[in-house]
């Protein structure tokens, strides 16, 4: 039986190896990195929501006549947020009823995403300090 030498054919089968684990994996890499800003941008979408619907809490609680508008800006773990509230009267004319608008705004890369939330509160004349009759 002749032995035959196979120097290098094994360094060439490491090299085609290496080639082929690369051409699958410099994709995959670039995916992580999509799926990672991906997971970013929901963290900070889902504070803000979570954020403007405390802020709605908060000004649904302290009642008709304290709810006014405002604005705060507010650093958190997920980033910085602009926190907005504008109260108007629902109906022109009609003191009874109060729109409160809740925004929150926040800023990934050179735009301005927002998250709005919209209620009406009723109180005033109409309701008296009692509620509704």
């Amino acid at each position: 039986m002749e032995m035959r030498e196979e120097r290098g054919f094994l360094l060439l089968e490491l090299l085609v190896a290496l080639a082929v684990l690369l051409v699958v994996l410099v994709p995959m890499l670039g995916l992580l990195a999509m799926a990672a800003e991906a997971q970013e941008r929901a963290r900070r979408h889902t504070a803000a929501v979570f954020l403007a619907r405390e802020t709605m809490e908060t000004m649904r609680s302290q009642g008709y006549y304290r709810a006014v508008s405002a604005a705060v800006e507010l650093s958190t773990e997920k980033g910085k947020f602009l926190t907005t509230v504008n109260v108007s009267a629902a109906v022109p004319g009609f003191t009874g009823l109060k729109k409160i608008v809740v925004t929150v705004a926040w800023q990934e890369r050179d735009n301005w995403l927002e998250v709005g939330l919209l209620t009406y509160l009723a109180g005033g004349e109409t309701m008296g300090r009692k509620g509704l009759r």
